[in-house]
């Protein structure tokens, strides 16, 4: 099993940063990637795909070049897992398309039936573990379709104050658990989720579509009845200060560094 990862990416001068904790780059996020992929017990099988909505020149300044240079150096065996694509998006919506249309030309080449699609957006920290927690869980006999590793804070609204928490007061959620994590089937997640070669063939008609998480998300789980799982506690975050996965401490996740320099 190896999994794909999607990372889509654009110039950091989009971006704003507000509504961001203090210690957020995504320079950050993507060295903690990195980082948190080199140090897992499944790095040989793992694969990073950076995906650029961005110019030549805005490509050529961006930290993801120098990053991977250094990275690549250090670790002459991560050359081979990565591979940095530019597509013309634009908006979110079209640069979203583009990601669909490169894992769809991947079918026929490198995606293999048993594999795993990581659609990861730029602004997400993960835990270490995380690819070996992901084997163990498609191991496990738990079935699901769609996987998040984010544990959204609006699922607890005794923590979450954003209005958002007050649509799931009552929510009912099945509960299992491998050796290291609990995991809970959950309505919905942001637009960063796995799903396997088999559910991406299944699925492709309303992933064309581009819609965006929430509303995606409950026609996949409402209507078409596709289980989605997140664990407990997160696996990774987004990293927007109201919605951090709660019990993790981020800004030291965000700030522990020990390989790539």
């Amino acid at each position: 099993m190896t999994i794909h990862i999607y990372y889509r990416h654009t110039p950091t001068s989009r971006s704003s940063n507000k509504w961001r904790p203090e210690w957020f780059t995504h320079e950050r996020c993507f060295l903690n990637l990195l980082e948190t992929t080199h140090k897992s017990m499944m790095r040989g099988d793992v694969s990073l795909h950076v995906l650029f909505d961005g110019s030549e020149a805005d490509l050529a300044d961006d930290f993801t070049t120098p990053v991977l240079a250094r990275a690549i150096e250090q670790f002459p065996g991560m050359a081979g897992a990565v591979s940095v694509q530019r597509i013309s998006g634009g908006d979110q919506r079209k640069a979203w398309r583009a990601c669909v249309d490169v894992i769809t030309a991947d079918l026929a080449t490198t995606i293999q039936p048993h594999d795993i699609i990581y659609v990861l957006e730029n602004d997400y920290l993960h835990v270490d573990g995380w690819p070996d927690e992901i084997r163990e869980l498609a191991t496990s006999g738990i079935s699901w379709d769609y996987l998040s590793l984010y544990d959204h804070p609006d699922k607890y609204p005794n923590l979450c104050a954003h209005g958002d928490a007050k649509r799931y007061a009552t929510l009912k959620s099945q509960v299992f658990s491998t050796s290291r994590r609990h995991w809970r089937t959950a309505p919905s997640t942001c637009g960063t989720y796995m799903l396997s070669r088999e559910t991406f063939e299944r699925d492709i008609r309303l992933l064309r579509l581009g819609i965006f998480d929430f509303k995606f998300f409950k026609i996949l789980t409402k209507i078409k009845r596709r289980k989605l799982v997140t664990p407990m506690p997160a696996l990774s975050t987004h990293c927007m200060t109201e919605f951090l996965s709660p019990v993790i401490d981020w800004e030291s996740v965000a700030v522990d560094r020990k390989f790539i320099r």
